[in-house]
């Protein structure tokens, strides 16, 4: 099966909105450098794809075809994303595949500790450590379930959780919902926590 994008492989640079399909595992295509946005990578499985991990701006997309011959993970867009057209022959492949170990380890992190640290950990990767804020851009933020799967939290948790964090943490869960609305759960996390937490 041919994914949707190698027919426009002759585009430099393709625009992905969140959700978007970018590659499938097994498949044959090009590799491409992430300019803006965060990518999922899943491992296939016989009934449902398992997360595997993450890849942030400057990184390579598709570097393990380089020795396997097939794109190892199936990709999606976490969040709005940019990628421009790389060859082969333009990059450092143990130099991105070292990146993709590192990203391996983070994401390792993201499902320690408590869910406050969980969350606030994947916002700093998704932010550049708050350099490049997502405040008040709803469709740039992954969504809850992508957030919860990645975290290996519930969907109430994240849900609760970054309405703790609020803007602060640049997951401004709050834009999902009413201006004036707050969830009776998340009121008493608030008044459990009244200072919220610094990005």
């Amino acid at each position: 099966m041919v994914s949707v994008s190698y027919r426009f492989a002759s585009r430099e640079i393709r625009t992905f909105k969140r959700g978007e399909l970018i590659y499938l595992a097994h498949n044959t295509g090009v590799l491409w450098h992430i300019l803006k946005g965060t990518v999922r990578l899943d491992l296939p499985g016989a009934e449902a794809k398992t997360f595997a991990s993450i890849a942030l701006p400057g990184d390579i997309l598709g570097i393990e075809m380089l020795g396997l011959g097939h794109y190892g993970f199936t990709a999606h867009a976490l969040t709005p994303c940019t990628l421009s057209l790389r060859h082969s022959a333009d990059i450092a492949p143990l130099a991105h595949m070292a990146t993709a170990i590192t990203r391996a380890a983070q994401v390792i992190a993201l499902r320690e500790g408590t869910a406050v640290e969980r969350v606030q950990r994947l916002a700093n990767l998704l932010t550049s450590e708050g350099k490049h804020p997502l405040i008040n851009q709803r469709n740039a933020l992954p969504r809850l379930a992508d957030i919860a799967e990645i975290t290996c939290l519930s969907v109430e948790t994240v849900s609760r959780t970054t309405a703790i964090l609020g803007q602060a943490s640049g997951l401004p869960h709050k834009t999902y919902r009413q201006k004036n609305f707050q969830h009776p759960a998340d009121q008493a996390m608030s008044l459990a926590t009244p200072q919220p937490l610094a990005a």
